[in-house]
């Protein structure tokens, strides 16, 4: 069994604007913070579907 650590939406909003020098507004963060929670939860659900190895996807097929 793989384990996974949880995402941190709260270190992860305050690394990456670090990293790029934005500032986001006290009364902004926990918007933030709540947006980046719904993107990781829906990207948890995107992944966790699996697709077979031998699959090409659309945007690379040609017949």
């Amino acid at each position: 069994m793989e384990h996974k650590t949880p995402f941190d939406a709260d270190r992860y909003v305050d690394t990456a604007a670090a990293a790029i020098g934005l500032n986001i507004a006290p009364e902004l963060r926990p918007g933030v913070i709540a947006s980046f929670k719904q993107i990781a939860d829906t990207a948890e659900l995107v992944m966790s579907f699996r697709i077979d190895d031998d699959i090409d996807p659309a945007v690379v097929f040609r017949p």
